[in-house]
């Protein structure tokens, strides 16, 4: 049932940014093959996935500016966990250069 919401093809990009706000739980693992890149960009916003790699690899698909959002939202449980994840040179200068780390190297 919260799969078929958060697919939500029937919402205007409005209605579906509020259906998120009711949301009580972030989700592990969604299948991201019927999301449009505004939805997708909302359920970023909205802080509605889990770091995990399922979630991290679907995203994948968007670009990498999109798969990094994941990470810089959750960079706390990603510095931790980062062996879990397969990312490139590129992925992790996108990561590096965020303006939104919380930390930075000097």
């Amino acid at each position: 049932m919260a799969e078929l919401l958060l697919n939500g093809k029937n919402f205007t990009i409005d209605a579906y940014s509020n259906l998120l706000d009711s949301l009580p739980y972030t989700y592990l693992k969604i299948d991201f093959d019927n999301f449009n890149l505004e939805k997708i960009d909302k359920l970023l916003a909205k802080n509605v996935l889990s770091l995990t790699t399922d979630n991290y690899n679907g995203l994948k698909s968007y670009g990498r500016e999109i798969s990094t959002r994941l990470l810089e939202t959750h960079q706390n449980k990603f510095v931790i966990s980062y062996a879990d994840f397969t990312l490139d040179s590129e992925d992790w200068l996108l990561f590096f250069k965020s303006k939104k780390l919380l930390w930075k190297a000097s």
